[in-house]
């Protein structure tokens, strides 16, 4: 389960969403407002389950969380974003297609960088399977500023958080195989396809690079979604010449 450490109303809220409630619930998106806002349900079959929160009166007690079912975000709930007055918490990928569209066009919510490169992951001595697997990618890779993605050189390694793609820090670096391997000096085999055509990129850890680097190295829009704690350091891996897999 997802948590934030700071004692904010929005932090509680976070954790709220991330909760067992709203997991049961099948909570698929998340908004944070600074004042109340009530949602009405939406009887459309393929309507979504959004939380919606606001600061509780009096101040300190727990933030005030609605539920409801939709099929698209109510035009006030949207304005309200944009004017400033309210952040996106999370939004998955499984939302009504006007719904994404909402998220991606009018709130500036991407669920992927520009350009990034999406795979699987094998050890060196893994055999590759031939054919796109069932499950989703767990990683990808998004290249240094003038690289045309799948070249040889640097990249930052992205992980998926409630379906958006953030930089990975070498605090979470261990959370995963794929990073652990990485940790020990291992090679990665990262396999995607290009038009069905599964192609393999070796990668080694080289460097971890501070929150100030990300951008000038990487662009703003990594930056954006990198962590900015001293111990946290995004994770830059050196890619290997492509071959087909």
């Amino acid at each position: 389960m997802l948590v934030r450490f700071g004692d904010r109303p929005v932090d509680r809220f976070f954790n709220a969403v991330h909760g067992d409630d709203a997991f049961l619930k099948r909570t698929r998106a998340a908004i944070w407002l600074n004042t109340p806002q009530r949602i009405a349900d939406d009887a459309a079959p393929d309507a979504v389950v959004v939380a919606v929160g606001w600061p509780a009166v009096p101040p300190g007690s727990e933030p005030q969380v609605t539920y409801g079912r939709l099929k698209r975000l109510p035009a006030e709930l949207v304005d309200a974003v944009r004017r400033g007055e309210g952040e996106v918490m999370f939004a998955h990928h499984d939302l009504p297609e006007e719904m994404r569209r909402q998220f991606e066009d009018e709130l500036g919510w991407q669920l992927e960088l520009p350009g990034q490169l999406n795979g699987w992951t094998y050890a060196e001595e893994d055999e590759i399977p031939r054919s796109i697997p069932a499950w989703r990618p767990a990683m990808a890779l998004h290249a240094q500023l003038g690289l045309k993605p799948g070249e040889p050189g640097e990249y930052l390694v992205l992980v998926p958080v409630d379906d958006r793609w953030y930089v990975l820090s070498e605090r979470g670096l261990r959370t995963y195989s794929f990073g652990a391997w990485l940790a020990d000096g291992e090679v990665v085999r990262f396999q995607r396809f290009d038009g069905g055509t599964p192609r393999v990129l070796r990668l080694r850890h080289v460097e971890s690079i501070p929150h100030a680097q990300v951008a000038p190295q990487f662009g703003a829009a990594a930056a954006e979604r990198a962590r900015d704690e001293p111990d946290a350091p995004s994770i830059v891996v050196k890619v290997e010449p492509e071959h087909d897999a």
